[in-house]
């Protein structure tokens, strides 16, 4: 991604402005944070957009890992990162006298999962990224937190973990 430090500010303001209708001086750091974790996703959904078009128009085969968890960790930091902007953002928000540092700290951990198998599930799809495959991560949601499950005719029947 090609992002000026100008451009970056701009964006910023922007999204702040439209998401909380506060300026930077007026914004709570957690407002600050959640505008900049949109902001971010702004920029991640064009490519993601054009990715899935890409794959639809090939027919690309892709790959679906189901997983009861996923432990990510956080994940704003390595956005910035992978996207090579941290330091223009770093910079642009030092200008608007922001500490992107205590931004991140900000960023709860999404803790979906408990142990080996949600790390395992992470480290799959980053692999999966990383060698450029196709790929989407799955997960089951229930209501009540992890569940025991029953296979009863052929379908799962989930049960409540007491």
């Amino acid at each position: 991604m090609n992002l000026t430090k100008n451009q970056f500010k701009e964006d910023y303001i922007k999204r702040l402005t439209l998401t909380f209708a506060q300026t930077t001086g007026e914004a709570s750091l957690e407002h600050k944070y959640l505008a900049l974790g949109k902001l971010i996703r702004d920029y991640i959904s064009e490519s993601w957009a054009e990715t899935n078009n890409y794959y639809t128009k090939k027919k690309c085969k892709q790959i679906y890992y189901f997983s009861m968890e996923f432990l990510l960790g956080r994940l704003l930091n390595t956005y910035l990162l992978n996207l090579n902007i941290r330091d223009v953002v770093k910079d642009g928000l030092r200008d608007l006298g922001i500490d992107l540092d205590t931004l991140l700290q900000l960023e709860p951990d999404p803790a979906l999962g408990n142990g080996g198998l949600g790390r395992l599930a992470a480290c799959f799809m980053d692999s999966l990224a990383s060698l450029g495959f196709p790929g989407h991560g799955c997960g089951i949601r229930f209501k009540h937190g992890l569940f025991n499950q029953k296979i009863v005719n052929g379908y799962q029947k989930e049960l409540l973990n007491n």
